[in-house]
């Protein structure tokens, strides 16, 4: 774990899932995902910060309300989960 990010639902484990990524990268991604949460689209509230594709998927075995937050880097190499 990489640290914790603001969230409406309350401060978000920032978790790197794969790939060469650091920390560092990780939070400043996830930081400027929910900061612009705003402006995401639709349900799933897709936004592109900084290259990156961040979602808050549906996730197998989850209702959407229980779901995490993923950001994936251009290419698809590196993934970051947010929340639990």
């Amino acid at each position: 774990m990489c640290g914790y990010v603001p969230a409406e639902t309350g401060e978000q484990p920032v978790i790197v899932l794969n790939g060469p990524l650091d920390c560092a990268t990780a939070m400043t991604v996830s930081q400027k995902y929910f900061a612009s949460i705003g402006q995401a689209q639709g349900q799933a509230l897709f936004l592109a910060v900084d290259g990156w594709e961040c979602q808050w998927p549906y996730v197998a075995g989850r209702s959407h309300a229980d779901s995490y937050s993923t950001c994936t880097a251009p290419g698809g190499g590196a993934a970051v989960k947010i929340g639990e």
